[in-house]
């Protein structure tokens, strides 16, 4: 509402657009399959992909579905886009299970920050199973969720056959040899 003291007072209503920030997530692994008792070595990205938006205090969160892993929590490391080291001073909480990192950080267009971890699995991993975990990237007003799977892998097929001279059924004696073959 505008108004003069020569003048009738006037209103308008003008809509003004506030930007959203957009962030974006990657997740790899060194392997696609891992082994009982193994360790897994994780890579997360959060890239923002905007020409002219900041995104606002960036975190990384990670989620794994199952409780026969465990998340190295001392393995957490945090790289800013010039590729330093910027984990201790970082927030990090970290669970079995599940971490949440705040880098403290805001993400300008075109950067990518760097989020590696390890996690094992455990003796008891069911093999054969995918192990579901859910990447979340987020800046104030925006995340980018991903769900990725990590498999321990069956039994390798096997068949075993064994033979043996003389013959299966055969008579030996005390000293004879007998040659096995597997």
């Amino acid at each position: 509402k505008a108004g003069a003291d020569n003048a009738d007072p006037v209103e308008t209503d003008h809509t003004v657009k506030i930007p959203r920030p957009t962030i974006v997530g990657g997740k790899t692994s060194d392997k696609a399959v891992y082994q009982k008792n193994e360790t897994a070595h994780y890579t997360l990205t959060a890239t923002n992909p905007d020409e002219k938006i900041i995104g606002r205090n960036l975190t990384f969160e990670d989620t794994v579905e199952v409780d026969y892993v465990e998340i190295l929590a001392d393995s957490i490391k945090v790289v800013n886009p010039a590729g330093k080291d910027i984990t201790k001073k970082c927030e990090i909480t970290a669970e079995k299970t599940h971490f949440f990192v705040k880098t403290g950080r805001d993400i300008k267009p075109g950067e990518t920050y760097t989020l590696t971890y390890d996690m094992t699995f455990s003796e008891d991993s069911p093999v054969g199973e995918k192990v579901p975990n859910t990447f979340i990237p987020m800046v104030d007003g925006a995340s980018f969720a991903a769900e990725y799977d990590t498999t321990v892998p069956g039994a390798p097929d096997v068949k075993a056959v064994k033979s043996c001279d003389p013959e299966n059924g055969s008579t030996v004696h005390t000293g004879d040899e007998i040659e096995y073959h597997i």
